[in-house]
């Protein structure tokens, strides 16, 4: 018999990805929801003390939680080595560097320890 692996505040990872999707789902139809749901987020991240991917920090405006979409936030410069994004619920410009050779900690092999899959029985 193998022994099922504890983690620790699955709970919190499985409510951050519900409150992610369902951010993504209504931010194109309801702006106020999907500014409650990222900081309901951001919330959950900063009690629990845990990291999480940073696509999903990428995908919320760092101001109002707002979660990214083509009617959410609009390209306003673009050159060889930034990308600035502007939100358009609250006007907060993010640059990000374009780098073909960085990787992120995600990325990077020596940084995964292990893979965990959550099977509910």
């Amino acid at each position: 018999m193998s022994k099922r692996k504890n983690l620790h505040n699955k709970e919190v990872f499985q409510r951050i990805n519900y409150l992610h999707q369902a951010s993504k789902i209504i931010a194109s139809k309801n702006k106020t929801l999907s500014c409650y749901y990222g900081s309901l987020l951001k919330d959950l991240r900063n009690k629990a003390v845990i990291k999480i991917d940073p696509s999903i920090k990428r995908d919320l405006c760092k101001r109002c939680s707002i979660s990214f979409n083509q009617e959410t936030c609009k390209l306003v410069s673009y050159s060889d080595s930034l990308v600035e994004i502007e939100c358009g619920n609250c006007g907060y410009r993010k640059k990000y560097p374009v780098n073909d050779t960085h990787k992120l900690w995600i990325e990077n092999e020596q940084s995964v320890i292990e893979t965990l899959e959550f099977n509910d029985v």
